[in-house]
């Protein structure tokens, strides 16, 4: 049988792959922006008024989700 395992951070994938997990099944993005400084670029681009605020707070949440 092969499991994936639901992950929300690194921690959690690395964790998982040393349980014998073989592949992340689910990752909710939306929990990734919790910790530290990155909540601030979400409220920045939830809070955009226009086009290019939305772009410019999605540019600093991009190297996150990578």
């Amino acid at each position: 049988m092969q499991v994936r395992t639901n992950a929300d951070t690194p921690d959690q994938a690395a964790n998982a792959v040393g349980f014998g997990a073989i592949g992340i099944g689910l990752c909710r993005t939306e929990h990734m922006f919790f910790e530290g400084d990155r909540i601030y670029a979400v409220r920045e681009m939830i809070l955009s008024k226009d086009l290019e605020g939305r772009k410019k707070a999605l540019a600093k949440l991009l190297p996150f989700q990578r």
